[in-house]
């Protein structure tokens, strides 16, 4: 692959396909190990025998530096830069065969998706031999102590519980304000980890939106606005609910690029858009921030609303329900007040 037509000019990344046949006891107890050392040639291939084939995808590019790369000085930066470029080949290739062939079972490969941490060994390009042993961090991918070591029946029993939520919600007159927006970002994060940048940032997108939008129509109901004043409410423009509706009714600072929300509205507004309305594909260096900021974003509505609970009971324990995906941890001092409005009214979102 090239980017540009001067044959002057080095190659971007050449990607070749390798395929080889290893034992079958290989292939059944170290399948990568064994087909690494052959294809680094320090074993040969199964030619006889029971035998396994293995398909590997190569991906070779040089030490340099092209126009829109971050600078490399150190060698865990000059790996990186070579690791991205190479990832974003494969995916070049893997979305054009799907664009071309239209089949959808197949996904980009995600960073986030792949071990955190990755062996890397630098060769001499003419010898092939090992000249330094290194390790590259990746990702920075959290560990689900929930799912690895948990209680399986006082998890399934939370389980049962937010089934009942969900149906409670279904069943009132208005669904709970916050569990679609919720629902929203989780399969968001599942679009980022199957390298579904794009899309990812969309569906982030929207889960925010979806939840400000439910945020402003709980505050309205704290307040005891009309319906039909709330009603008007959820059709305002989105830029006048996150510049003027929301900081009205919930204070703090909601303006300037050094505020959380202006720094999501450059980092995920606005990228959202360009993807939207212009077609443009984000890089790596802006689907993590997107969804960084996103974090801190709640977290900075989750300050504000710990800051007026009294005002926005409701609004603050629908916020906080963990069984409706919320954080769960409520403001102490509102605890017992949020607890008799829970036990008062399954409904108490509506």
């Amino acid at each position: 692959m090239s980017r540009s037509a001067d044959p002057n000019q080095p190659a971007w990344v050449v990607i070749s396909l390798r395929q080889f046949h290893i034992s079958l006891v290989d292939s059944a107890l170290d399948p990568y190990r064994a087909g690494l050392k052959i294809l680094r040639g320090e074993a040969a291939p199964q030619e006889s025998g029971g035998k396994s084939t293995q398909s590997w995808v190569v991906a070779d590019t040089l030490d340099v530096a092209f126009d829109d790369e971050p600078e490399a000085k150190k060698l865990n930066q000059v790996l990186t830069r070579a690791f991205e470029r190479c990832l974003a080949a494969i995916n070049l290739l893997s979305e054009s065969s799907r664009l071309t062939t239209g089949e959808i079972w197949s996904y980009p490969i995600a960073k986030d998706s792949l071990d955190p941490e990755v062996k890397c060994d630098v060769l001499d390009p003419r010898s092939g031999a090992v000249l330094a042993e290194n390790s590259l961090r990746i990702n920075h991918r959290k560990i689900n102590t929930v799912s690895l070591a948990h209680n399986e029946r006082e998890v399934s029993e939370r389980i049962r519980q937010a089934i009942a939520r969900r149906l409670e919600s279904e069943a009132a007159n208005a669904p709970h304000p916050f569990v679609t927006a919720r629902s929203l970002a989780l399969e968001a994060q599942t679009q980022r980890v199957h390298g579904a940048a794009s899309a990812s940032i969309v569906s982030l997108q929207a889960s925010v939106e979806s939840l400000l939008r439910g945020l402003c129509t709980m505050l309205h109901r704290d307040m005891g606005t009309q319906p039909e004043v709330i009603a008007e409410k959820s059709e305002i423009p989105f830029e006048s609910l996150i510049k003027r509706e929301l900081p009205g009714l919930l204070g703090g600072r909601w303006s300037g690029l050094d505020s959380v929300p202006g720094e999501y509205e450059v980092k995920l507004y606005k990228l959202r858009n360009r993807i939207v309305h212009a077609g443009y594909a984000p890089s790596y260096l802006e689907v993590n921030p997107a969804f960084d900021v996103r974090d801190r974003f709640t977290e900075f509505i989750e300050h504000r609303l710990k800051e007026r609970w009294r005002k926005y009971p409701r609004t603050t324990l629908a916020w906080h329900d963990s069984l409706a995906g919320g954080p769960g941890r409520t403001p102490r001092a509102a605890k017992n007040t949020l607890d008799e409005i829970r036990e008062s009214c399954p409904f108490y979102w509506v």
